[in-house]
């Protein structure tokens, strides 16, 4: 299996990192970098949960405006 190379997220050195982990300890500054998954299938799904969650957001945000001016408009 073939790996990737990562920049160390605390020195900014190049690691190889094998395909199966999500996290590497630096052999230099001893710091931990958490490594994005490389599975597509994974990042699509990582890409999905963040657009619903904006969505999430946004129709709380406009639900919230609509009941504060039902309630401004209704005085």
């Amino acid at each position: 299996m073939a790996g990737r190379n990562e920049r160390c997220s605390w020195c900014g050195i190049q690691l190889a990192v094998p395909p199966e982990v999500c996290a590497i300890w630096c052999a230099v500054c001893f710091g931990m970098t958490l490594v994005r998954p490389n599975d597509p299938f994974i990042q699509a799904q990582n890409s999905f949960s963040h657009v619903t969650s904006q969505f999430r957001g946004f129709m709380n945000t406009f639900m919230k405006a609509s009941v504060n001016s039902n309630r401004a408009g209704g005085i």
